[in-house]
């Protein structure tokens, strides 16, 4: 007698040559050499076999709780991990198990809670690759035997239901063999992978036993839980949360309803997926309806949080028009964003260790909601342009004055006039107020209301602060400053002529190394357009920045450029099979800043339909105004 700790189960597929079976255990697993073969002969024909050409075998059997027949692809139990005398051993699955195993198989279960799976996004996997059609089939026939009996015994008791429910991944077929024994499930999959191994469930019992223990969570009654959508927290008064902390959707990541499908079998329920926000293409949900799920999430924590308090907001997604849509839908509800900064989580999920192109680190979003006499200073003012400073100053009250790190004082990148003047222009664009000034006045407004140090603006008290913060520290880190845009190709400029003027043949190396790739579809100017159309030359070539009238002069020059070639966008957009596979980034937002200015919502639609997806979509500017323009169209 011993205790079984695992059994390795092998999918049965055919030979594509000769159409007999083939165990994949047998033929691909060497364990003396420790390897797993991805080609092998048929033992039956000698025809070189691999998953990849080989089709699944498949049976059919009655499912005693569905009262009916179904067919599954065929799998056999290969090889058991035991317990016996206090020694842990091997074997390969032999008659007497398969004897044992024919009796269990024979025991019926007919009052069972199992729910059918819904077609989607995870659950297409197993309903087609395994025949999994209902929750109940994940598991092994005595596997759901022991957990049919466990539940009766716990019956309606809360808290051992939650005990019960945390082991119910874990005795899925979904573990998948390794051969150095690590076994895991592919998370946020319901894959069933060809060789899996069935754990003791016993054992995954006990251990829960003791994590649930090791915790005060009988005792703490410190905290309330609620399911309400978050479109709708009604249980929660206006303005009376002091802080919130959210870890929302990650777009198309993760499909919580699809992935929670086991548990909720057991339970008998299920998720209402009307107002899940995700995107998903079997519920018809693209970027836009999980953008609007998500601002309607937002406008309730903006209706809850009290003023002049913070939302932070930690999110992960290799998506930008993603990472876009979040902050547009917190920018449309009010929220100013103050910071975005990376969160090492330090262990990261399967995907994102085992994929290169995950995110390793999640992304904080700071934001605040603005104090009332801010709100009431914009609501009761007829002339919101003169509400800019008042703006920018709570915006500067809010920013951090230095990021210190050990000895060295980082600058805050968002106290540059570039990211102050966007954080300007979407409060204004949001709150359906007309756009006060461009850049160039913006930056002149800032010198004369504010405190310029190291790049970056302070408020007088602020500045103080920062300037005996840093004569204290060792080092100082000034932001480094990349090309991946025309604005940031001018900011760079700005940098570089700072302290003295320089040539173009000065400039142009240190430009290319600074160039890295920009959004597809954006047409970058080169180096010698961007400096014409904002900058001075003097008689000997030398390049500088301009003194605050000539900036003036300049950016309405830069201006009539940009909505010259925005006009030849317009042309092109007005054509039925035209598309506009390029365009200057700079040009497009400064069309659609004219087109709102005018309330021209319908060119801004027109131009939208005709440009590339990601260039749309990736732009926090340019989707700012098409969010206005599709609800005034």
């Amino acid at each position: 007698r011993a205790k079984v700790n695992y059994t390795i189960w092998s999918d049965v597929f055919t030979c594509p040559s000769c159409g007999e079976e083939i165990v994949l255990w047998n033929e691909s697993v060497d364990l003396e050499n420790e390897v797993i073969k991805s080609t092998f002969p048929c033992p039956h024909c000698g025809f070189t076999c691999s998953k990849k050409n080989m089709i699944k075998a498949w049976e059919t059997h009655f499912d005693t709780l569905l009262n009916q027949t179904v067919s599954q692809n065929k799998r056999v139990p290969v090889r058991v991990n035991y317990t016996g005398v206090g020694k842990r051993n091997e074997k390969n699955f032999d008659t007497f198990d398969a004897e044992l195993q024919r009796k269990i198989d024979q025991i019926s279960i007919a009052n069972l809670s199992t729910s059918q799976l819904n077609d989607g996004f995870n659950t297409s996997q197993p309903i087609r690759s395994n025949g999994v059609t209902h929750t109940h089939h994940f598991y092994t026939h005595r596997t759901l035997l022991f957990l049919h009996r466990v539940f009766e015994l716990i019956g309606d008791d809360t808290f051992l239901k939650t005990w019960f429910t945390s082991t119910l991944q874990r005795t899925t077929k979904c573990y998948k063999f390794t051969l150095d024994r690590k076994f895991g499930i592919l998370t946020g999959t319901l894959y069933i992978p060809s060789l899996d191994v069935e754990l003791n469930p016993i054992n995954i019992f006990r251990r829960k036993i003791n994590d649930f223990s090791a915790t005060t969570y009988m005792c703490r009654g410190n905290s309330v839980i609620s399911i309400n959508s978050a479109t709708s927290v009604n249980n929660l008064a206006e303005s009376s949360i002091d802080y919130i902390f959210t870890d929302p959707p990650f777009g198309a990541n993760i499909m919580y309803s699809e992935l929670s499908s086991i548990w909720e079998g057991w339970l008998s329920v299920s998720t209402n997926t009307k107002e899940e926000a995700i995107i998903n293409n079997v519920q018809n949900k693209t970027l836009f309806e999980y953008q609007n799920l998500m601002n309607r999430s937002f406008k309730e924590y903006y209706r809850v949080l009290k003023p002049g308090k913070w939302l932070t907001i930690e999110f992960s997604n290799t998506s930008a028009s993603v990472w876009n849509s979040i902050q547009n839908a917190l920018q449309g509800v009010g929220f100013i964003v103050v910071n975005v900064a990376g969160l090492d989580k330090k262990q990261g999920s399967f995907k994102a260790v085992t994929t290169t192109t995950a995110v390793k680190q999640d992304l904080v979003i700071t934001c605040f909601k603005p104090s009332d006499e801010m709100t009431n200073l914009f609501e009761s003012s007829e002339n919101t342009s003169l509400n800019v400073w008042d703006f920018v100053e709570e915006l500067l009250e809010h920013l951090p004055v230095h990021m210190q790190r050990e000895h060295t004082t980082t600058a805050v990148v968002e106290r540059s006039p570039k990211i102050l003047y966007d954080r300007m222009i979407a409060y204004y664009v949001q709150h359906n107020y007309p756009v006060p000034m461009n850049a160039a006045e913006f930056q002149k407004g800032l010198r004369e209301h504010f405190v310029e140090r190291d790049g970056m603006y302070f408020t007088a008290t602020q500045v103080v602060e920062y300037e005996d913060k840093k004569s204290k520290t060792s080092d100082f880190q000034a932001p480094s400053l990349f090309v991946s845009s025309e604005a940031d190709g001018i900011t760079w400029i700005k940098n570089e002529l700072k302290d003295h003027e320089q040539t173009y043949s000065e400039l142009q190396p240190k430009w290319m190394q600074a160039m890295v790739a920009g959004k597809k579809g954006d047409q970058i100017p080169e180096l010698m357009q961007i400096l014409e159309e904002n900058f001075i030359k003097n008689e000997a070539g030398v390049w500088h920045n301009p003194d605050p009238e000539n900036e003036a002069d300049l950016e309405r020059v830069r201006t009539r450029k940009l909505l010259h070639e925005f006009a030849i966008y317009v042309e092109t957009a007005q054509k039925p099979k035209a598309k506009i596979k390029e365009a200057r980034l700079e040009a497009l937002r400064c069309g659609f800043k004219q087109c709102y200015k005018d309330k021209d919502f319908a060119t801004i639609m027109a131009v939208s339909s005709k440009l590339p997806e990601s260039l749309l979509t990736e732009d926090e500017v340019l989707l700012q105004y098409y969010d206005i323009a599709s609800m005034r169209v």
